[in-house]
């Protein structure tokens, strides 16, 4: 239960299994109240859509007839969680997969430096490219956007009009960006 005052009116608002509530008074402004959740409760949700855009990335963007998706088991989180095969000429790369549900101060914002360095280290080691593929809004398994992003473009923070160019709607936009 949570008490609410704003504009000298005070408001109880009983609140069951919500993450998150959204108030907007007349488009006054709005307030944010986050119940707390433990580690173990956000770790769970966060491998529950981690999960949900795999899923999506391996039978939509890459659907079974062209491509061929091996999981990979990572002994590192800075690893790539697949390799994907193309059937017609058995090329194949890496691929990591991140989902974010909003941009964070305008940016994606997905990873740090190091992180960074370590896919860069795991390609050179492997000699074979790694792409990342990105939802962006949405639900993990039916993002809002998505993209295919090869590791030479990637920041840690990238800006909507950064990730333009990797957009991919359909497997002519897979196909131009891989080969």
């Amino acid at each position: 239960m949570f008490k609410n005052k704003l504009y000298g009116e005070t408001q109880i608002i009983q609140i069951e299994k919500v993450e998150t509530l959204v108030l907007n008074y007349n488009g006054k402004g709005e307030n944010n109240y986050s119940k707390s959740q433990s580690y173990g409760d956000k770790k769970k949700r966060s491998l529950k859509k981690s999960a949900l855009f795999k899923n999506y990335i391996s039978e939509k963007v890459f659907p079974p007839n062209y491509f061929k998706i091996m999981n990979r088991e990572c002994k590192f989180k800075n690893e790539p969680d697949y390799k994907v095969i193309l059937k017609e000429n058995s090329d194949y790369f890496y691929l990591k997969c991140k989902f974010r549900g909003y941009l964070y101060n305008n940016f994606y914002d997905w990873a740090r430096p190091d992180q960074i360095d370590s896919f860069k280290e795991f390609s050179e080691r492997v000699e074979t490219p790694v792409y990342f593929a990105f939802g962006l809004g949405g639900c993990p398994n039916d993002p809002d956007n998505a993209f295919l992003c090869p590791l030479e473009k990637v920041k840690c923070k990238l800006k909507l009009k950064e990730l333009e160019p990797w957009r991919i709607q359909c497997l002519e936009d897979v196909s131009r960006i891989i080969c």
